[in-house]
């Protein structure tokens, strides 16, 4: 055969078998777990009544809370919501305004499909009333079975807790529930436990439980922890840690390295209790900044990679809807001010936003470096693989993700370590 028709039909070759090899989806079983096993322990807030300008305010609004101690005090009826999109889409079907939904899906620029999603009302939230006992002490009581009415539940002191530190007897101090996905024909119930408490930022709750699953490489059975940051029981954000390496958190859509072979955290689908990864290019790298061209959401300016050149960039993804986001803001100014402008920017990006809100938040915070929007249009926050609120990602000169993932409190010790002050 000609030489150069044999190295063609290898070209071709190799063309079709290369994607195969690396787009093999892995779906591996999973085994749910109680406790907050490797990772580190976070927690939610409760939710009580939203003010006018929310797009739940009608929802909630419509809830029905029954036979709460008559001798109780300083009540506050609360809620734990464990999914806003599927709490919106089936009361668009009773008392909600569905554009209400659409734009709250729009803005937020969810991907489900309405298909995936259940029209008639299913358990995605749980009702909490706190208060005062006769007797003086804070109590609350969780509607374990959500029917509203609370005669049937147990009075339980509230707790002061630091769930940094560690919790003894914590099986004894939760409150099993459940939760419920659609998966497009039926209804999947999860089992879901709730540690319920008061924490120095108001009060809390936390879904201490996360999944277990085996994966053979070789002769090696490697053991992959899959957390939702004990929040998210819908597992939209889907941590991953190789055989307990705390050191090195995977997040939905990264890339990871296990015994020389390069995969990508798909995530966990609860519907089917799976974990996906897929096996990647080895030579594949996180998306970088090749075609960076936004505009500043206060200035309308055009931030592009030719302004960026020869620097770091920090990108700050947060939202104006976030509490997390625009606390941590005073400690990251502070480290702004000390940058070596000469060498890196930050650059602020409102994910789940709406650039009126975001505009306002700047202006409010007062917030010195320049903000873009992510919206359906650049999809930023896809790319990036972001799906927790506030994170930071570092790209160095070239456009390479160098370091993904970054809370405020090790902000300064990773910019330390590429001489950025």
């Amino acid at each position: 055969m000609n030489l150069k028709i044999t190295r063609t039909l290898i070209v071709l070759i190799a063309l079709l078998v290369s994607p195969y090899i690396y787009a093999q989806h892995i779906m591996l079983p999973l085994q749910q777990k109680i406790g907050f096993g490797p990772f580190p322990p976070d927690n939610g807030s409760i939710i009580f009544a939203p003010d006018k300008t929310h797009p739940a305010y009608d929802s909630f609004a419509h809830l029905v809370y029954t036979n709460i101690p008559s001798d109780w005090s300083n009540v506050k009826k609360g809620l734990i919501m464990f999914d806003m999109l599927q709490f919106l889409y089936q009361s668009s079907f009773t008392y909600l305004d569905p554009k209400i939904y659409q734009q709250f899906k729009t803005e937020r620029n969810f991907k489900i499909h309405d298909d995936d999603l259940s029209q008639e009302p299913i358990a995605c939230f749980v009702r909490i009333v706190f208060g005062t006992s006769a007797d003086g002490q804070e109590v609350y009581l969780l509607d374990k079975n959500q029917n509203g009415d609370f005669s049937d539940e147990t009075i339980t002191k509230l707790e002061e807790l630091d769930i940094q530190q560690p919790i003894t007897g914590l099986k004894e101090r939760l409150s099993m529930t459940h939760f419920d996905l659609n998966n497009g024909n039926k209804t999947v119930r999860l089992s879901i436990p709730l540690l319920i408490f008061k924490s120095r930022f108001g009060y809390a709750y936390s879904i201490p439980s996360y999944n277990e699953a085996l994966y053979k490489s070789g002769d090696t059975t490697h053991i992959l922890y899959a957390g939702h940051q004990f929040r998210f029981p819908d597992y939209w954000v889907s941590d991953l840690l190789i055989d307990a390496d705390t050191k090195n958190i995977i997040a939905k859509s990264r890339k990871f390295v296990l015994d020389n072979r390069k995969y990508k955290n798909l995530g966990v689908d609860p519907r089917s209790n799976q974990l996906t990864i897929v096996e990647v290019d080895p030579d594949s790298r996180d998306s970088n900044l090749s075609d960076f061209q936004h505009e500043d959401i206060q200035s309308r300016e055009t931030i592009d990679t030719e302004s960026l050149k020869g620097k770091y960039i920090l990108l700050d993804f947060w939202g104006s809807w976030c509490g997390p986001c625009l606390a941590q803001l005073p400690k990251l100014a502070e480290i702004y001010r000390n940058l070596d402008r000469s060498k890196i920017e930050i650059i602020g990006v409102a994910g789940r936003d709406k650039y009126k809100n975001a505009y306002q938040a700047i202006l409010e915070h007062k917030i010195p470096w320049k903000n873009i929007l992510s919206d359906q249009k650049n999809n930023l926050t896809e790319i990036y693989g972001i799906v927790k609120y506030p994170t930071c990602i570092l790209i160095d000169p070239e456009g390479n993700i160098v370091e993904k993932d970054i809370s405020t409190h090790e902000l300064t010790d990773i910019l330390a370590k590429y001489k950025l002050f």
